[in-house]
């Protein structure tokens, strides 16, 4: 499953590497309780793994651990294919939930477009009684109307 020349790592060091980066991750976030249980429980955990194998002659509690997770990912595979499940509509159902979200920020947008329009109308519909009136009132009084485009229009 493994065993191969090209690897770099060897399944214990990948273990390990594993739950460091973890460690490495989790204090990144600051996660400071979470650290204190995953060191409490680190070294009982590694302890368990490195235990030899009763069942498997010479190997190790690990290999059972990837043999677990190997057969749990076959099992899903089986039910996949029975379910008639492809690669293809696990990806069908990504890019939707994508497209799902994309048109949720399309229609909030609008919605915000729409706001700013209503306030927009709202301004332009308030201003131009003002300046109706106050056009009419210079034609009426007889006032020079070439320094309308000087006088203050808004409310």
């Amino acid at each position: 499953m493994w065993i191969c020349e090209k690897n770099e790592l060897t399944i214990k060091e990948v273990l390990e590497r594993s739950i460091s980066d973890f460690e490495e991750r989790l204090l990144s976030e600051e996660k400071y309780e979470k650290i204190k249980l995953l060191q409490s429980i680190n070294f009982v955990f590694l302890k368990i793994l490195y235990e030899k194998l009763e069942i498997l002659v010479g190997k190790e509690k690990y290999w059972e651990l990837i043999r677990g997770v190997y057969n749990y990912v076959k099992k899903i595979n089986e039910i996949e294919q029975k379910l008639g499940i492809k690669k293809a509509d696990k990806r069908v159902r990504k890019t939707k939930d994508r497209e799902v979200d994309f048109d949720d920020k399309k229609e909030e947008n609008k919605r915000k477009k729409f706001k700013n329009n209503e306030k927009i109308k709202k301004r332009e519909y308030n201003i131009k009684p003002v300046t109706k009136d106050k056009i009419i009132c210079r034609f009426t009084e007889g006032k020079d109307t070439k320094s309308w485009n000087l006088t203050m229009k808004l409310v």
